[in-house]
């Protein structure tokens, strides 16, 4: 229990070793960014314009390719709660799900697309302990955005380690290979 003025308490749902979605369901609503991943807590502040530039971009671009990913293919742009398992909720920056899995909690199971811009606070979260928990839980498909360093590379899950299917810089357009006829200009994700 954590005290709150006038001596009440409200319920700390992080005060169980048991990390769960009803647990999650539990945090008030204050800003920030809450997952869980692997058992452990991350919390981010709001990110930058770059960051959010990007996220936008990258949103329309999904959406206006969504045939390269299927017919029931629906795209969906931060925030929003992608459960891979009941320890694992994820809010990333985008995701390309089939319509199946869309629930009144969120995004439920492995997507057939995440996207993370990188944190400049963070890259480490992003790039590592993302990636690798996205990879366990059986994401086909992972793109990591870099608006500072202007980069993205595009992996595809395969025996369960990701492989790089296309990478760009600058103003490069990227030619997206597991998709094919898919095509990329990066000078759009980038703030001038």
């Amino acid at each position: 229990m954590s005290p709150i003025a006038g001596g009440s308490h409200v319920p700390d749902p992080l005060a169980s070793t048991t990390l769960s979605y009803a647990a999650y369901a539990e945090i008030p609503a204050d800003g920030q960014r809450w997952e869980f991943l692997d058992g452990e807590v991350f919390v981010t502040p709001a990110p930058s314009p770059a960051h959010q530039f990007a996220v936008l971009r990258l949103g329309r671009f999904l959406e206006d390719n969504l045939p390269a990913f299927g017919q029931d293919a629906i795209a969906f742009v931060s925030p929003i709660d992608v459960i891979l398992n009941d320890r694992e909720i994820v809010q990333p920056d985008a995701v390309v799900a089939r319509r199946s899995q869309v629930s009144g909690r969120g995004i439920e199971g492995a997507p057939l697309l995440l996207v993370e811009v990188v944190s400049p606070t963070r890259p480490g979260l992003d790039r590592e302990i993302k990636a690798r928990r996205y990879a366990a839980n059986g994401v086909e498909r992972f793109w990591l955005a870099d608006p500072v360093a202007r980069t993205i590379d595009c992996f595809r899950l395969v025996e369960g380690q990701y492989q790089t299917t296309a990478g760009g810089s600058g103003t490069a357009t990227l030619d997206i290979a597991d998709l094919p006829g898919l095509t990329l200009p990066l000078e759009r994700l980038w703030m001038a």
